[in-house]
C-alpha cells in the first residue's frame, strides 16, 4: 500500500476513534474494518489513477451502499395465498 493511502486511512481512523458516535451514525451496524477496508481500495485506486487519494462524496456513498446492501432486509415481492399468488405493491 502506498503511504499517501496510509496517511489518510490512518487519518480517517483517528478522526473515528475520537468520534465513535460519528462512525455509527455514518455505518451503521457494520463493522468498522468493513467500511475502512473499501475505503482503503478506493483509495489505492484513486492514486494508481494519479488523482487524489481522498474518496469524493460519490465515492463514499458507492461504499455505504454496498456494505449496507448486505444488511438490509428485502421482503417477499410475491405472497402465496388459498386463492393464488398475489403481488405485494
Amino acid at each position: 500500500m502506498n503511504i499517501e493511502v496510509q496517511i489518510y486511512i490512518s487519518q480517517i481512523k483517528t478522526f473515528f476513534n475520537e468520534n465513535p458516535k460519528e462512525l455509527t451514525n455514518l455505518i451503521g451496524n457494520v463493522e468498522p474494518e468493513k467500511f475502512f477496508d473499501e475505503m482503503e481500495l478506493i483509495a489505492t485506486k484513486n492514486f494508481d489513477n494519479g488523482e487524489d487519494v481522498q474518496l469524493t462524496q460519490s465515492q463514499m456513498l458507492d461504499i455505504l451502499v454496498k456494505i449496507n446492501t448486505n444488511n438490509r432486509y428485502t421482503p417477499p415481492l410475491f405472497m402465496k395465498t388459498k386463492f393464488g399468488k398475489i403481488y405485494l405493491n
